[in-house]
């Protein structure tokens, strides 16, 4: 879901040497919220376990159940959540034989399956004012008006990304846990700038228009600091349908919510990515000082080799030939980044 909502007000300013010379004025405010939410099926870990781990007859009626036992003090907490036995044995779980179509029993996939949810609002708060007019006109016969531009901008940027239970912890029963932190962070940036162009030569022959433009501005950061950029601009038309122009100017990116803010979060890159599985090292070239130093690495990290099984040099190892598993990773964003220039 997007909103955002503009309010703008502008205006000539009439009074003595300003109105003779087009001064006028430029002010608005707006306002931006963008929201996001995200809903996938997970399998409960925790329920999970409950119940295949904590599965146990009830010594009175006989009856095979899950969970927490009779009795079993929680120290005040009387809540007990109904729990499903997963039959593992059960003929849909296997995908052969008639009606089976390799899923969970239908009580069974209701317990374990819930949605892992996430809800991001992201929010800005922009003003800005700017005057521009006329400041004078070149001394020469063929110089044009000089024209300026002032202003300034304030802006407040938020990020607020919850996550239910499950993502932040998370309890989803797989290879990748899809774990999530909750995302906090805001940052407010002030700018003032100025601009001005310069006219040096018009309606002259084979010079239809000369024009120097020049520009600076001042950043401030809440989160990283101040920066100061500028840009210098030449426009050279020899005929009106003709023209040349060249610029030189600095910027920056400042960092933005995400990188700055982002919680750490679970993922996982494919474990064919590893270099110690098998195919990978038999791959390598024997006899190379980075195929040795990557086996030295492998070894250490406690990969065990065999006797050479293909004849190229390169001893045997195991992993990776029964298949890989997903190498899990954690990504999250940075507040000491700084600006890019």
């Amino acid at each position: 879901e997007q909103f955002r909502q503009v309010m703008g007000i502008r205006g000539d300013i009439t009074a003595g040497w300003f109105g003779q010379n087009n001064w006028s004025w430029d002010a608005f405010f707006s306002y931006d919220r963008g929201i996001g939410f995200q809903s996938q099926p997970v399998m409960d870990e925790q329920r999970l376990i409950a119940s295949t781990l904590g599965v146990y007859q009830d010594a009175d009626t006989g009856e095979i159940r899950c969970g927490i036992p009779p009795g079993f003090g929680l120290g005040g907490f009387d809540t007990r959540n109904t729990c499903v036995p997963l039959n593992l044995f059960a003929p849909s779980v296997y995908a052969s034989g008639e009606a089976n179509d390799g899923r969970l029993p239908a009580d069974a996939a209701d317990y374990l399956i819930g949605n892992r949810t996430n809800r991001t609002v992201v929010q800005q708060y922009l003003g800005s004012a700017f005057v521009t007019g006329d400041l004078f006109e070149l001394p020469w016969e063929s110089g044009g008006i000089v024209g300026v531009a002032v202003g300034g901008e304030s802006r407040r940027d938020s990020i607020s990304s919850q996550n239910s239970f499950n993502g932040v912890i998370g309890g989803n029963a797989a290879e990748n846990p899809l774990q999530e932190g909750e995302t906090e962070g805001s940052r407010d940036i002030y700018d003032v700038y100025g601009e001005a162009v310069v006219p040096l030569i018009q309606d002259q022959p084979m010079i239809e228009e000369l024009t120097f433009e020049g520009a600076v501005r001042f950043t401030d950061e809440e989160n990283f600091g101040s920066e100061v950029t500028y840009r210098a601009r030449g426009l050279y038309r020899p005929v009106d349908w003709m023209q040349f122009s060249a610029s030189y100017g600095t910027t920056f990116r400042a960092p933005n919510l995400r990188e700055q803010f982002l919680a750490d979060q679970g993922g996982g890159i494919g474990g064919g990515n590893d270099p110690c599985i098998n195919a990978n090292i038999q791959n390598m070239t024997p006899g190379d000082p980075s195929t040795q130093f990557v086996i030295d690495q492998c070894t250490a990290a406690g990969v065990v080799f065999g006797a050479d099984g293909d004849g190229n040099g390169i001893p045997d190892t195991v992993l990776g030939t029964q298949g890989v598993t997903t190498i899990p990773i954690s990504v999250g964003g940075n507040n000491q980044l700084e600006a890019e220039t």
